[in-house]
């Protein structure tokens, strides 16, 4: 999902990934962490770091939440307005 929230651009996606603990949350964006559950899931733990870093180098920010279902990815990016549209 893509939408406007605060002068921000919001990438959001969801999967019905099986509930993380607190701790494995607060590590998500560290290279090379994975998760106990991702013992059988291809990669090497890179993808979150990856896009956490692209969104901080274009002035915005990356973060993870649960759901009722699964986990959200967001992505916050500043909403940049030409001066042709003020």
């Amino acid at each position: 999902m893509l939408d406007e929230h605060n002068g921000y651009v919001r990438l959001q996606g969801e999967n019905s990934h099986p509930g993380l603990s607190d701790e494995v949350m607060t590590h998500a964006f560290e290279p090379f962490f994975r998760g106990d559950c991702a013992d059988d899931a291809p990669g090497v733990g890179l993808g979150l770091t990856l896009v956490k870093k692209i969104a901080v180098r274009h002035r915005g920010n990356a973060f993870v939440e649960r759901t009722d279902i699964g986990l959200r990815v967001c992505v916050m990016l500043p909403l940049l307005r030409s001066e042709a549209a003020v």
